[in-house]
């Protein structure tokens, strides 16, 4: 990790990837210290813009925890999400949309509606409804956030952030887009 702050991300992929192999060996292809290193793999593709390449990966990492730790353990979900992300770099938007939704489902489940990870999926999943032109279900999203983080102390930034983005969205939309988006609000 330090090398991909004070090397290079080059650098830091080439020992990710002999950690990655030596882990492999030792351990398994399963096993989560092996994941580990195969996510730091496809973290470094991803910063270096090698999307496809990073979403390979974490889908590697994606299967390795549901075999190992099971569909719903928190390293299944983290790698889930962090996949979606690099699905939504990869301009692969409706399938960051469906590993988004997953994950927020599989928190929801795990945490109830008021965990910290829970409001972070909706916010990040209302943050891929906009851009994929979607802005009712996008509010609905943020609201959703927005109301979850203003009842838990010190996420008063969060709060603000969805209020912004929802306004945003409020002021970007014309027409009858306009109409539709007051009346997902009301």
């Amino acid at each position: 990790m330090l090398l991909e702050t004070q090397g290079t991300v080059e650098e830091a992929l080439i020992m990710f990837r002999q950690c990655l192999e030596s882990r492999t060996k030792s351990l398994g292809k399963e096993h989560f210290e092996t994941l580990a290193s195969r996510a730091a793999v496809a973290g470094c593709l991803l910063k270096m813009n090698q999307t496809e390449q990073g979403c390979e990966e974490y889908q590697k990492v994606v299967t390795g925890y549901i075999n190992s730790s099971g569909p719903s353990s928190p390293l299944t979900i983290k790698a889930m999400a962090d996949l979606g992300y690099c699905l939504m770099a990869a301009g692969k938007m409706n399938d960051a949309l469906e590993m988004y939704k997953k994950v927020t489902a599989l928190r929801l489940a795990k945490y109830g509606s008021s965990h910290p990870m829970v409001l972070k999926s909706f916010f990040d999943t209302g943050i891929l409804l906009v851009q994929l032109g979607q802005e009712n279900e996008a509010i609905k999203m943020l609201k959703a956030a927005e109301s979850g983080y203003s009842q838990v102390q010190g996420m008063e930034e969060h709060v603000a952030k969805c209020q912004g983005l929802i306004e945003y969205i409020k002021e970007q939309s014309t027409g009858e887009g306009e109409e539709e988006v007051k009346d997902a609000n009301e």
